[in-house]
């Protein structure tokens, strides 16, 4: 039997490297750093005082350098974690910080205007550091992302109460209603960019709000239609359907691990929601058909069902949330840079 030969090929050339990442930007100096609340390859967020808030709560309590005693220390840590704020700084001198402050802004204020639970952090400043890095400060969400709320729920196998899926709900369907309303869309919605806030509470539940708004545009210019945003949307409500108990005792839909079976869904009332969201409908018609029913599970929510969901959000915020040991630390290097 013959065999052919093959020529050799030419040897490939070798790939350039690829420059290394810039490191991440410090906080601004106009504030006084807590610690790192996150960070992406755009920018890193903070949670910081503003010095000036610290000089006069420092003045006031006139401690000065006899801060070391434990005299006055907690009454300061009370005065100043009202003054906690997020810091965003960003890495590349090209990005459009204008333009994420004032979307984020936008929304926000509509928010407020409308009555509406604050689903958007308000912009407290912004500016450039000496360095070229942009920055903004917003409200500070000592809370965790819809991701890591998820992984906890699956990790301990907990029961997830059904309330709080129709809470998550109805506050990102006023959240989409407002960006829709505001003439954008964001390309960039999804559970890393969803924070659920234990210390406010809506309805007796932590509060839903949605962060980073570097990748939203106008309606002329973006890529992406409203579809594609509820979509996302629905997505992560169905995947919080997911982690509800069946309570009836049937075994589930071959893939819904554990989630609510068919019988349950219908038998309860609400079936007509689950197969609504798994088709992909739009906002409006979602709001129409169902936003009286969500209200109506939210405020029938028992003080059990609101205690569990408030209780996984702070677990799952453990990491995010600033304890006075921290805001001494942080204060005990701001008086002393050194060391000294």
């Amino acid at each position: 039997m013959c065999s052919l030969r093959l020529p050799s090929l030419p040897a490939l050339p070798s790939l350039p490297a690829l420059p290394p990442l810039p490191a991440p930007p410090p906080p601004p100096p106009e504030f006084m750093a807590i610690k790192k609340a996150g960070e992406s390859v755009f920018g890193v967020v903070y949670f910081c005082i503003p010095r000036y808030k610290v000089h006069l709560a420092l003045l006031q309590h006139q401690i000065g350098t006899g801060f070391e005693s434990s005299i006055g220390t907690q009454a300061l840590v009370d005065r100043l974690r009202p003054e906690i704020v997020a810091v965003k700084v960003f890495v590349y001198a090209w990005s459009n910080t204008a333009k994420e402050v004032q979307i984020t802004d936008t929304l926000a204020q509509t928010t407020a205007n409308a009555g509406l639970p604050p689903c958007f952090p308000f912009v407290h400043d912004h500016h450039t550091d000496r360095d070229g890095h942009h920055w903004f400060s917003m409200t500070a969400i000592q809370g965790c992302t819809l991701r890591q709320f998820e992984e906890l729920v699956i990790a301990s196998n907990e029961r997830l109460p059904i309330e709080f899926a129709f809470h998550v709900f109805l506050q990102l369907t006023d959240a989409m209603r407002t960006i829709f309303e505001s003439e954008y869309v964001n390309d960039d919605i999804h559970k890393a960019n969803i924070m659920l806030d234990p210390f406010n509470l809506v309805e007796g539940f932590p509060n839903v709000v949605l962060i980073d708004f570097g990748s939203a545009k106008p309606f002329s210019e973006a890529r992406w239609k409203k579809g594609m945003n509820t979509h996302y949307v629905w997505n992560m409500v169905e995947d919080l359907l997911k982690l509800v108990p069946c309570r009836c005792g049937n075994t589930p839909d071959a893939g819904f691990r554990r989630s609510l079976c068919p019988h349950c869904v219908h038998g309860r009332g609400y079936g007509r929601f689950y197969e609504y969201i798994r088709r992909n409908r739009g906002l409006d018609e979602m709001r129409r058909r169902f936003d009286g029913l969500a209200r109506e599970m939210r405020k029938g929510a028992s003080a059990e069902a609101k205690q569990k969901a408030a209780e996984l959000v702070v677990r799952a915020s453990a990491s995010n949330i600033v304890t006075d040991q921290e805001i001494v630390e942080a204060l005990q290097r701001y008086i002393h840079p050194y060391g000294g």
